[in-house]
């Protein structure tokens, strides 16, 4: 499964998401949203995605604004994780992303956020 992991800058949040997600198996990809990301996310990153986490539920909307429709996206997770959240508490964090992951495991889009609203 080809999991595409996307934070504002893909600098820290997105790159950590992604490496545990690799290690579980899965195909990552890092990207973020914000114009002077790292590796801004592409269409062809979409493409590529089976399904998409979004560390940060603000996040979803700068997505969508990105590829408006009739673009159809894959399945998103939306997490909030912030960057502040990140810095204060990142081994909390860790442990929380580490639940998700063993609680749902592949399933773990079963607790998606729609894009509605």
């Amino acid at each position: 499964m080809n999991v595409l992991v996307l934070c504002s800058m893909a600098h820290i949040r997105s790159m950590y998401v992604a490496q545990m997600l690799h290690e579980t198996g899965l195909n990552t990809r890092a990207r973020g949203t914000d114009d002077d990301a790292d590796a801004l996310v592409t269409e062809d990153d979409i493409d590529w995605a089976d399904r998409i986490v979004i560390v940060d539920k603000d996040l979803v909307h700068e997505l969508r604004n990105r590829f408006p429709e009739p673009k159809v996206l894959p399945s998103i997770l939306a997490l909030r994780i912030t960057n502040a959240d990140w810095i204060e508490n990142m081994l909390e964090l860790r442990k929380k992303i580490a639940l998700y992951i063993e609680e749902y495991g592949i399933d773990i889009w079963s607790i998606e956020d729609s894009l509605g609203g």
